[in-house]
């Protein structure tokens, strides 16, 4: 496999999770608690019906030759598929990986129709192949679903342990180290998808970070792997770490689901492939 694919597919894999990471100097671990806790947040974030959604993807502690390799982004997601207002940033060392060009990526979706495009080009329409199964609704991260990877967090997590709290977004949070099992997963859905492209990539039982405020709800999770642990040192055989970071925030939010006029579109219909290329590698 070639350097760029074996790159996209490392980042596929994590940015699908969306998820926890390394620690961040909050208190002291306070002891296990039941991993349900975390379950329930993520299933009261789900009920909202709309979030606000921030979201990082990228590597660190690779040699200074490789520059930067990240993809970060911001908007508003219906939580029931059916809509989407996201803008995302590629930097210019993962538009080189995937074959992508460095800047701003706008994706709005009206739960029927979404469109795309990137560095103010025109508008382009994303075909029903590139939408999680065709049902609309961008899933930024395997297909556009705001909660595609801590979904799979929600089915995965096996333990969690009390670390304390810290704020976020301003307001505290009480975080929790989980812990990761992709085998305990099953059926055929996004999530049991996500543990066999973890499996394939040669990752077993994980670790990572929720924050859950003082409504029970998750506002963070963070996800932070070394890739020196996979066969060969990772995706560059130089290891360095997979950092993907998401918050969910301003729950209930007014989305608005107006597409661009026809008149501001142009070109063909954007396939599954390219629409990966634009978005830096973070869409199945």
């Amino acid at each position: 496999m070639s350097f760029g694919r074996r790159a996209v597919s490392v980042l596929l894999v994590a940015s699908l999770l969306a998820s926890c990471s390394g620690d961040d100097g909050g208190t002291d671990e306070t002891g296990e608690v039941d991993p349900q806790v975390v379950r329930d947040s993520i299933n009261l974030v789900a009920s909202d019906g709309t979030t606000a959604i921030a979201f990082s993807v990228r590597l660190e502690g690779l040699p200074p030759d490789f520059g930067d390799l990240s993809v970060t982004g911001e908007g508003l997601a219906s939580l029931d598929h059916d809509g989407a207002r996201i803008e995302l940033e590629v930097s210019e060392g993962m538009a080189e990986v995937v074959g992508a060009e460095a800047g701003v990526v706008e994706l709005v979706d009206d739960g029927t129709e979404a469109v795309v495009r990137a560095q103010g080009e025109p508008w382009r329409q994303v075909t029903g192949e590139a939408r999680q199964g065709g049902g609309g609704g961008f899933t930024l991260i395997r297909g556009t679903d705001a909660l595609a990877g801590v979904r799979f967090m929600e089915r995965a997590v096996v333990t969690a342990r009390l670390l304390g709290s810290n704020d976020v977004r301003g307001r505290p949070a009480t975080r929790y180290l989980v812990t990761l099992d992709p085998s305990v997963v099953e059926g055929d859905d996004a999530a049991a998808a996500i543990a066999a492209d973890l499996d394939a990539a040669g990752f077993g039982i994980l670790a990572g970070y929720a924050w859950v405020d003082d409504d029970g709800r998750l506002v963070r999770a963070r996800y932070d792997v070394d890739l020196g642990d996979l066969t060969g040192g990772g995706p560059f055989g130089a290891g360095g770490r997979f950092v993907s970071e998401v918050e969910l925030f301003d729950v209930g939010a007014d989305l608005d689901r107006t597409l661009p006029t026809v008149g501001g579109r142009g070109g063909q219909a954007v396939e599954p492939t390219e629409l990966r290329r634009l978005l830096g590698g973070v869409a199945s």
